[in-house]
């Protein structure tokens, strides 16, 4: 009779596997603050050991230069779902996108990396009158109401007197307009659809788009507001973000 072999993992190294599973792509510096551990050397061993066991891959090449200074950027591998797919936070379809992260474009691991950093944003400022429930396009697979394309994160902040929820889209840097017209259009006829409304029995979440440049933004801006004025979108930038953080008056409203 052939036995199970139990998963070499310890509670900490599952957590950062979930970590992985919901952001596809985090750095070093990322899972430190997300797993907020005191000792950032543990965190380098634990990582380090998954590395070798083949749960992860690290960007890490010590030989190359000006890349051996830049904190280490893991993705899962396959031999990680085997670990994954019995959690709760994971769910099957989500874990197929496991097969093909090393074959990712920059661009797309940089927004990844980018949405980690707005969810530490946001999770910094989190105490006993403020709460934050954030999911990832990974969290929301198996949620059939949601927008198509899925929004890159849905989260909702509450506070004592009032609850607001958002879809947050960002925008990719190579997309044809076309392709930023389509996506928008899209979320334009979901709005006019009862879909949300009918599933949740919630208000509808406002729609903020974070543009890779200030060009970008005004073509999506003028495009709204000639076409569509009646609805309402919050633009922004990704530097604008960099800069400033995920503060409110860094968007500006269009509709």
């Amino acid at each position: 009779m052939n036995t199970i072999k139990p998963l070499l993992v310890t509670t900490k190294q599952l957590e950062l596997l979930i970590l992985l599973y919901r952001f596809r792509f985090l750095n070093t510096n990322q899972i430190t603050k997300l797993l907020n551990h005191k000792d950032p050397h543990r965190i380098k061993v634990w990582l380090a050991d998954l590395v070798q066991k083949q749960y992860i891959y690290s960007n890490y090449q010590r030989k190359k230069f000006g890349q051996n200074t830049k904190p280490s950027v893991f993705h899962l591998l396959p031999k990680a779902r085997e670990v994954l797919k019995g959690q709760e936070e994971c769910c099957l379809s989500g874990l197929k996108n496991i097969y093909g992260e090393d074959k990712r474009s920059k661009n797309f691991i940089s927004n990844c990396l980018f949405l980690a950093d707005i969810y530490l944003i946001f999770s910094s400022h989190v105490n006993r009158k403020l709460k934050l429930n954030f999911s990832t396009k990974v969290d929301l697979t198996e949620y059939g109401f949601f927008p198509d394309p899925l929004p890159d994160a849905y989260f909702v902040i509450k506070e004592p007197r009032e609850t607001n929820r958002y879809f947050l889209l960002l925008l990719e840097e190579k997309a044809p307009r076309y392709a930023l017209m389509g996506k928008i259009q899209k979320y334009i006829d979901y709005s006019r659809s009862n879909t949300w409304s009918s599933n949740t029995k919630k208000t509808y979440p406002s729609t903020l788009i974070i543009c890779p440049d200030y060009p970008k933004k005004q073509f999506i801006k003028k495009f709204i507001s000639q076409n569509y004025p009646s609805e309402d979108f919050y633009l922004t930038t990704k530097g604008t973000v960099r800069l400033k953080g995920m503060r409110s008056e860094i968007w500006e409203e269009v509709g």
